[in-house]
């Protein structure tokens, strides 16, 4: 019976996570198309576009250092310890980088009007985030058995809790518009982390597999961060489903026209007095 082939799942996945980011780049050259083509032409520019834009970068770069990480797995065939650890560590770039970018998806689904966001944010919101910390369980468990099984499974059960108290945790709408593009950047950057980080782990793993023996915890530390961020996301798409997108930039010429009829209205006032 023929063995699975660990080093060709992580060249096919290098390939996976490469497209992932051409299709995250697209996003990005037409978000920042229609950013430009909208200020000249004085159109809204949605707040929810910015949180997108945010959440593609990260995106972008998290599925490229993944593609590097699942490249060099590709090539550690005749270490099956290391490779099985890089897989689970590398797991977390990847899956921390698909959350940004179905985040960023059900930005932009908002910007749209399309009334299908509460479908998205339970497939996206919920289905995905414990999909991925399962997948990383099952990696867990080829690098250290029941016992890191266990472990696994106490880490999903918890995942499972948050989700199914997530649509409890609503924000109001007034405390979420005055800081939505802040909660987003914070999310958007510690997603970038997490989702780069990885790649930089495999890297050294590969090295010590050449010459040392290569530990098993960094299998275990790579569970949290994913945990950390798809509860995190959990929480986020229950924050942002109920509320309606809300532009921040006016149009040049109703901007044009508040100046115009604020001017005379301060000079008359000055003259009364």
């Amino acid at each position: 019976m023929a063995a699975f082939d660990n080093a060709q799942v992580a060249d096919a996945y290098s390939q996976l996570t490469a497209v992932i980011a051409g299709f995250s780049f697209s996003c990005l050259v037409g978000l920042l198309a229609y950013r430009f083509g909208a200020s000249s032409k004085g159109a809204l520019l949605d707040r929810r576009m910015q949180s997108a834009l945010l959440l593609f970068f990260s995106c972008f770069i998290g599925m490229t250092t993944s593609s590097l990480a699942y490249s060099v797995l590709s090539g550690m065939k005749d270490f099956a310890l290391a490779l099985n650890v890089g897989h689970v560590v590398a797991g977390t770039g990847f899956g921390v980088a698909g959350l940004m970018g179905l985040l960023g998806i059900h930005q932009l689904v908002l910007c749209s009007g399309l009334r299908i966001e509460r479908e998205i944010g339970i497939v996206a919101g919920s289905l995905v985030p414990v999909l991925i910390t399962g997948y990383q369980v099952l990696g867990l468990y080829l690098v250290d058995g029941y016992g890191a099984a266990v472990f696994g499974l106490c880490v999903v059960l918890v995942t499972l809790a948050v989700a199914s108290i997530a649509p409890h945790l609503k924000a109001s709408g007034d405390s979420l518009k005055s800081s939505s593009i802040w909660s987003h950047s914070t999310l958007s950057l510690v997603g970038l982390a997490f989702s780069s980080a990885p790649s930089l782990a495999v890297c050294i793993l590969a090295a010590l597999a050449q010459n040392a023996t290569v530990p098993i915890w960094p299998a275990y530390v790579a569970i949290v961060p994913t945990f950390i961020m798809s509860s995190w996301v959990m929480l986020t798409f229950q924050r942002v489903v109920e509320n309606p997108p809300e532009a921040v930039i006016e149009p040049a010429v109703e901007l044009a026209e508040k100046i115009s009829l604020e001017g005379p209205r301060v000079n008359s006032a000055e003259t009364g007095k």
